[in-house]
């Protein structure tokens, strides 16, 4: 059986092909009979004329009706190709999920050998790269400090170093020059050797590397410690130690020629 919504459009169909036929047999009557004079009242030449004219006007239209709907259909088509599909919830819900395969599965907890081999082996690494810092330090003091200080000075200010690297609050005692070098020169200094011990700590600070050069070369450093902080990099006025910075995360000093 057909719904009343179908019922209406077929009643609605067939109102309108009806008043296309009236209007069809209107246009081919006049036609034959006021439009063509010379066919005089001969009835059955006015039957073919009606006949031609009734059968040409109706395959206009259906050809009219086919390229109508023949355009309708094209243009649903290219809707329902750019129109993006919804998912059907129904049919997902229906469809049993199957539970994630993997070729690769974990047999058993992380042993406690295991765990304990691959933290010494870090500690083993971190402490490695620490010795070799301090190695780095004592290399570069000795190749810049040597012509600026005697042997007995130098070997002190080694020592004050060492303990600064164990601690950054270390007090270093004083230690002298016997060729003066400008503050410039020993901020650059203590700043170089402070930049690769906050690789082995965090407390080597602007604040830090202040005081500590102020009080290892306290006849040289007079400026307070905060103005000392500021110019720890300075590169106005003249001076022999130029900043040395890490680069790519290396600790290596760079000499001349090298």
């Amino acid at each position: 059986m057909t719904s009343k919504k179908e019922d209406f459009t077929i009643l609605e169909s067939r109102i309108a092909y009806c008043g296309v036929g009236i209007a069809i047999m209107m246009i081919s009557l006049m036609v034959a009979i006021r439009f063509i004079p010379q066919i005089g009242q001969d009835p059955l030449l006015k039957t073919i004329v009606f006949l031609c004219v009734n059968g040409l006007l109706w395959l206009v239209f259906a050809l009219v009706m086919s390229v109508t709907r023949l355009g309708f259909f094209l243009f649903n088509e290219r809707r329902k190709k750019t129109r993006p599909t919804a998912p059907v919830i129904g049919m997902m819900a229906e469809t049993p999920l199957s539970a994630p395969t993997t070729s690769y599965a974990i047999d058993e907890a992380v042993s406690h050998e295991d765990y304990q081999s691959r933290n010494e082996a870090v500690a083993v690494e971190k402490k490695e790269r620490e010795d070799n810092i301090i190695i780095a330090i004592d290399k570069y003091i000795r190749y810049v400090m040597a012509p600026y200080m005697e042997e007995s000075q130098l070997n002190q200010l080694l020592a004050e170093v060492m303990g600064w690297s164990e601690a950054s609050v270390y007090t270093p005692k004083e230690v002298k020059l016997k060729n003066r070098l400008g503050p410039t020169d020993l901020m650059h200094f203590v700043w170089n050797i402070g930049e690769r011990l906050s690789m082995i700590s965090d407390g080597y600070t602007g604040n830090v590397r202040a005081l500590f050069v102020k009080t290892l070369f306290p006849n040289v450093m007079n400026a307070e410690a905060e103005t000392i902080r500021r110019n720890l990099t300075t590169a106005q006025g003249k001076f022999v130690i130029a900043i040395d910075k890490p680069e790519n995360g290396s600790y290596e000093f760079h000499y001349p020629g090298k």
